[in-house]
């Protein structure tokens, strides 16, 4: 009777690619968080619907969307 198995391998959490993931991911989740933050300071300065032009404005030009 044959029976199989799983045989799990260790990942190398070593790896230059895995620090550089984790370092991009917090950086990432540093900046998402301090969002709110940041809109309620400009709101204060600007009215919300400018920090919301401002935001999507930002976030077209940043990705690189305008280069077809």
């Amino acid at each position: 009777m044959t029976t199989n198995k799983l045989e799990l391998t260790q990942s190398k959490i070593d790896s230059p690619q895995n620090w550089t993931a984790l370092i991009l991911l917090s950086v990432a989740l540093i900046a998402l968080s301090l969002t709110a933050i940041f809109i309620k300071i400009s709101v204060q300065e600007i009215s919300a619907n400018a920090t919301v032009f401002n935001r999507l404005w930002l976030a077209k030009t940043g990705k690189g969307a305008d280069k077809a």
